[in-house]
């Protein structure tokens, strides 16, 4: 099902639901998979004066490694990029105090989305982190909501 959040939309798989309203205080948008071991959030990047032209995978890759490494404590692996017509991703997997963390860098050349799943070191599911990473290629950036009074 095609479900939109923020200024993108998403593949969300029958299995997968959205569970923002179930978090405290102004969580950013988040899928878990039922019955499932972690949760995916994602975050729109913003950049003054809009993103750069021409951003590829590789740029992308080096922004979530920099997000990486602003956290304490962590040791950065599987680092990977995609270029498709329409669609870059730049993502890097992280182990930071007992979990697994993926960090996903989206862009379609106009906009930039960052998609992040956290689940325990030990609970970590690849099949679940593989639904992950195919619901993030699914983004797709859009123009934003506009709500008028008339």
């Amino acid at each position: 099902m095609r479900r939109r959040l923020l200024n993108f939309t998403v593949d969300l798989p029958a299995s997968w639901s959205d569970i923002t309203r179930e978090l405290p205080g102004d969580a950013p948008p988040t899928i878990a998979k039922r019955r499932g071991v972690g949760a995916l959030q994602f975050s729109q990047a913003e950049f003054e004066g809009g993103p750069p032209e021409r951003l590829g995978a590789d740029d992308l890759l080096e922004m979530v490694k920099g997000i990486a490494r602003s956290a304490d404590r962590y040791i950065a692996f599987d680092e990977s990029t995609i270029s498709r017509p329409g669609i870059c991703v730049g993502a890097v997997s992280l182990a930071l105090d007992g979990n697994f963390v993926r960090v996903w860098g989206v862009s379609d050349g106009e906009g930039v989305v960052v998609a992040t799943y956290t689940c325990g070191w030990r609970e970590r599911r690849p099949a679940e982190v593989a639904e992950c990473a195919r619901v993030v290629e699914s983004i797709r950036i859009v123009a934003p909501l506009i709500v008028g009074i008339a």
